[in-house]
Order: C-alpha cells, then sequence, then structure tokens
C-alpha cells in the first residue's frame, strides 16, 4: 500500500533546497511563498529519469519577463511563480507561446512534485503486466493530487494533466 507523506522536510531531508532570505527579497513573491521557500524550499531534484530541478543558487527572473521568477525547470523549460498573477506557478515555453498552468502556487507545486516522487518510486517496483495495479496506483496519485490542488486540472492542456495522461499511457 502507498502511503502519502505530509512532511516535506522529513520526506526529502537533504535533497530540499531553501532559499535564503537575500535571495528572495523584492522579488515580489507572496509572504507565505517566501516562507514556504525560506523554510521549506523545493527539491534540487526529483529522482532519477526525472526532468525537475531546481535552480542553483539564487532565483532569476525570464528575461524580457520581469514577473516570472524561475523556482525551477522541467528538462530546460523554466516553471516560474507568476507575481502578476498572485504567484501562479505557470510552464514559460518560450517569449511566443502563451504561459501553462501548472499550480496555484509553490506551496502546492512542492506537494505534488512530494506526490509524483512517491510514484516514481512505487511504479520502479510494479511488475510490467500489472495494468490494473498501475492504473489503481494512478487513480490514487490523481487523488492526491486532486486534494492538494484542483485547479491544476482545470483544462486539458494544464502541466499536470500532462503529466497525468503521460502517466496513464505508461510514458512516466
Amino acid at each position: 500500500m502507498l502511503v502519502l507523506p505530509t512532511d516535506a522536510r522529513a520526506f526529502w531531508g537533504e535533497a530540499l533546497s531553501p532559499w535564503t532570505p537575500a535571495s528572495l527579497a523584492g522579488l515580489g513573491l507572496p509572504p507565505e511563498q517566501v516562507t514556504y521557500l525560506r523554510e521549506t524550499g523545493l527539491p534540487a531534484r526529483v529522482g532519477p529519469g526525472s526532468a525537475w530541478k531546481a535552480p542553483p543558487g539564487a532565483p532569476a527572473r525570464v528575461p524580457g519577463a520581469t514577473e516570472l521568477v524561475v523556482v525551477g525547470h522541467d528538462f530546460e523549460t523554466p516553471v516560474c511563480v507568476d507575481t502578476s498573477r498572485r504567484g501562479h506557478v505557470v510552464q514559460v515555453h518560450d517569449a511566443r507561446a502563451p504561459l501553462q498552468h501548472v499550480n496555484a502556487h509553490v506551496i502546492h507545486l512542492g506537494g505534488f512534485l512530494m506526490v509524483y516522487e512517491c510514484y516514481r518510486r512505487a511504479v520502479a517496483m510494479f511488475d510490467p503486466a500489472d495494468e490494473a495495479g498501475a492504473q489503481a496506483l494512478i487513480d490514487r496519485i490523481e487523488a492526491a493530487w486532486r486534494g492538494i490542488d484542483a485547479g491544476a486540472f482545470q483544462h486539458d492542456e494544464t502541466y499536470w494533466s500532462n503529466v497525468l495522461e503521460q502517466m496513464r499511457d505508461g510514458l512516466l
């Protein structure tokens, strides 16, 4: 049975990468997100084979978009807090493409990454022939994510909607 963690610090341990108060000063992030990034942080990396990685050192802004603060990357694509949208987390594919919704805020992103890492660890132990078991696991992961931030699935083209589809197709 998969047990989902509730304490990021206990779950990630040394893998968490909190940011210093100085690195967060003047970014325009909502106060609760500053506190989360300072006291908890995000994981520097999510498991082998995962595309998530946090930026080294101080957070940066997307060139030409001062309202976008980079909090991580999915492969090379920036994942940002949008200070002009009450701190929503978005993915920036390129300057001409619309922003892709990820989460309502960085605290939800932290929870989603923790649940995704639980999925990644659990699915690595599955028998490839156990399709029903794999889909049941994905159902549980989806329910956990929806409990954290249902808006992350507001339409089919959100970041996590795409991840969930890839999980169901056996690509992740």
